[in-house]
């Protein structure tokens, strides 16, 4: 609940809140600006999750820019003196005696369904988090039987190798045998590795289905907060004159920016890079 004059405020700013919704052009979707997810296996080919930061940062300072303004719209709603608003809000209720009862009602409605759903949604996310853990435990285990064996001989065929190195300058190599058997290994191992990536992050893959229900978790829960939002100061800071730019709910930013850090933690658990050929 918020205190009186705060209440007052949020109901003579409905119809304030209405005209400006009505006249001002829909604004940039920050989902847009998340780029698509790519199917393949090397971090280090990709540098998907470091490119994430390329995405991020103008979001953030898109979102931190609008959570400027909106502190100071609520800065100036407080400034105003509780008798004029209590008159602003007795002669709207005069005026308009089923909208204020609406709004009053939506505003107590927003606040307990508001909080009920942040319960629900944050309990849902604990549970894609564990997920998450599960799934990557067992890409790492899959992973790992891939390629035991082949690093297996990578080991046995070094112990071979030092036997018969060959000088080059002042240093020592493989000698050709070794080298061929090296880089045949290398190929057998980026196979094996990419098999397992196939089954793991391609569009099908489990991680990839993991990604979906993540960002429509956040997606969905967009509607709720900005719902609470311009229900309490939200709905307010529409009586003062705006600085610059009107309130908008950052809850759009916030998911989107959440959602992006999430992907690049994911895609950073890949392998770094493919097994490159014998360079000595």
């Amino acid at each position: 609940m918020f205190p009186r004059n705060e209440l007052g405020c949020a109901i003579l700013a409905s119809l304030a809140f209405t005209a400006a919704s009505a006249a001002e052009p829909p604004s940039a979707d920050p989902w847009a600006s998340v780029p698509p997810r790519p199917g393949t296996f090397y971090e280090g080919v990709d540098q998907y999750s470091e490119k994430m930061w390329t995405v991020t940062e103008p979001l953030q300072k898109a979102r931190d820019r609008q959570a400027a303004i909106n502190s100071e719209l609520t800065d100036r709603i407080k400034s105003i003196e509780p008798m004029q608003l209590a008159a602003k809000m007795q002669e709207f209720m005069m005026q308009n005696p089923q909208e204020a009862a609406k709004l009053m009602q939506e505003q107590q409605t927003a606040g307990t369904e508001g909080t009920e759903a942040e319960v629900a949604t944050n309990d849902k996310f604990n549970a894609l988090k564990a997920e998450e853990e599960t799934l990557l435990t067992r890409y790492k285990a899959a992973l790992a039987q891939a390629v035991a064996p082949i690093d297996a001989k990578f080991k046995d065929l070094d112990a071979r190798a030092q036997k018969d190195l060959v000088a080059v300058g002042e240093s020592w190599t493989y000698a050709p045998w070794a080298v061929k058997e090296y880089d045949a290994l290398a190929l057998q191992r980026n196979a094996a590795v990419e098999r397992v990536g196939n089954d793991w992050w391609s569009p099908s893959g489990p991680l990839q289905a993991w990604l979906d229900r993540l960002r429509d978790l956040l997606k969905a829960q967009v509607v709720t907060r900005e719902r609470m939002d311009n229900a309490g100061v939200g709905l307010q800071v529409h009586f003062v004159e705006t600085p610059a730019a009107p309130y908008k709910s950052t809850a759009a930013y916030d998911a989107a920016i959440q959602y992006l850090q999430e992907v690049k933690q994911l895609y950073a658990k890949r392998e770094r890079w493919p097994t490159k050929p014998y360079n000595g």
